[in-house]
């Protein structure tokens, strides 16, 4: 999901992309329920074949940003109700050395460079405003999967990766907050986050579950631009569920 400035609330549905309005009407914005491998530059907004969409974001441009889990593109919304290709899968393509590399979430940073985590290869792609694609070898980490990206109000963007929240400023990437045991107030177990937002006031949020052996905990946390980790509900769940 992704808020818009006029307070518009987009969201994936399946091969969609529908709109809530901020007078509660639900319209579909992007897709035709079907999906495809390619979208073609022009292409009516309604008539796309998108597959599977995520990594909702809204531009510098206030134009919504998203990927398509079938054709690897990223994609832009424009006022006219087309879709552009920002990024076709073949510029991802042996980046870095690596066979193809899978857009899955997206940020802005406050350059207005787009930073792009992949589905697989567990990899960090950064677009920028020159074109350029650019790949960042420091994002890369043994195991787990890359995670979501969320931008900050100061211009950094943030993601998640297995224990950890990480910065990234340009081509820098560095630990905000790694867990350990206990970081978590009322969490048993490591936390691991999954999904990230940002606030306003810099105030990241995640959730997660944390697994403790057979156990685990679903949580919602709240990190303070100081790193302060505050649970702000949690509840008794089987990992993995």
């Amino acid at each position: 999901m992704t808020f818009a400035r006029n307070g518009v609330l987009y969201f994936a549905d399946g091969n969609r992309i529908r709109a809530i309005s901020p007078a509660g009407l639900i319209s579909t914005v992007v897709g035709d329920g079907s999906s495809s491998r390619d979208i073609a530059n022009g292409t009516p907004a309604l008539q796309a074949s998108v597959g599977y969409p995520s990594g909702l974001t809204i531009g510098p441009d206030g134009d919504l940003y998203f990927t398509s889990g079938s054709s690897y593109q990223v994609l832009r919304l424009t006022t006219r109700g087309t879709i552009e290709v920002v990024a076709s899968s073949r510029e991802f393509t042996n980046l870095g050395g690596f066979l193809q590399l899978y857009p899955a979430e997206l940020a802005f940073d406050g350059s207005g460079d787009l930073y792009v985590s992949t589905g697989n290869a567990f990899r960090l792609v950064e677009l920028t405003r020159s074109g350029r694609v650019l790949y960042l070898g420091g994002f890369r980490r043994g195991g787990g999967s890359p995670g979501a990206l969320a931008s900050g109000p100061a211009g950094s963007v943030f993601g998640d990766w297995q224990n950890s929240i990480v910065r990234i400023e340009g081509s820098r990437v560095e630990d905000f907050l790694s867990f350990a045991r206990g970081t978590a107030p009322r969490v048993s177990g490591t936390f691991s986050p999954y999904d990230i937002a940002v606030g306003r006031n810099g105030t990241i949020y995640s959730d997660t579950i944390a697994n403790d052996g057979w156990t685990g905990t679903t949580a919602l946390i709240a990190i303070s631009p100081d790193r302060h980790v505050t649970t702000l509900w949690a509840t008794n769940e089987p990992p993995g569920y």
